[in-house]
């Protein structure tokens, strides 16, 4: 017959299971695998550097054109940050201060407006109080009665900015009490209510 001349087909093998599975297994394992060891060894390669404590100074770049080329060079400078220092306010002992405390003769104003006030009742004792400021090297002094609410003791009243004035006053006439105030008809008031020792 005809049919048995013609050649026959060759008849394959059928393959096992696990080399079907193969390409698969490469693709999810050993690629993976690969990608990490490679970038193992880039990172290795390029180093990190070490991190460093931070500095307490502050480091600033300055830039500066260099003389030939015109480029610009960075040069670090360190910088501190400065020191703080809290401002000390030496103790106002203005009131009852003794005639053993002496002040500067420098921060004295002798061109001050000194008023000597009688609130004693003794005549002629303002008069005699303003020779003594006189006497201290002050030429704007005046002697006048006082009028309003005596103070306990003879009393130097000094307007702010004229305490080494007032205290210069009272090396002079020896009179314990000084204090500052506002308000007053002059530089300086001087208040006798008895007589100076």
């Amino acid at each position: 017959m005809a049919g048995d001349r013609l050649p026959k087909g060759a008849h394959r093998e059928q393959q096992p299971w696990w080399q079907g599975i193969l390409p698969f297994v490469v693709v999810l394992v050993v690629a993976p695998l690969l990608a990490w060891a490679i970038f193992l060894l880039i990172g290795h390669d390029r180093g990190t550097p070490p991190e460093t404590a931070p500095s307490s100074t502050e480091t600033t770049v300055n830039e500066t054109p260099s003389e030939n080329t015109g480029e610009k060079t960075e040069e670090p400078v360190e910088t501190e940050a400065p020191a703080t220092q809290e401002p000390t306010q030496a103790p106002d002992n203005t009131e009852g201060a003794g005639p053993d405390e002496a002040t500067p003769s420098g921060s004295v104003n002798t061109g001050a407006k000194v008023a000597v006030l009688n609130a004693s009742g003794i005549t002629g004792l303002a008069a005699e109080v303003a020779n003594k400021v006189k006497s201290g090297g002050f030429t704007q002094v005046e002697a006048s009665n006082f009028q309003g609410t005596k103070p306990g003791v003879n009393t130097i009243y000094f307007a702010p900015g004229f305490k080494d004035t007032a205290m210069k006053i009272q090396q002079v006439t020896q009179i314990d009490m000084v204090k500052e105030q506002t308000g007053l008809g002059s530089d300086i008031s001087v208040v006798l209510i008895k007589r100076v020792s």
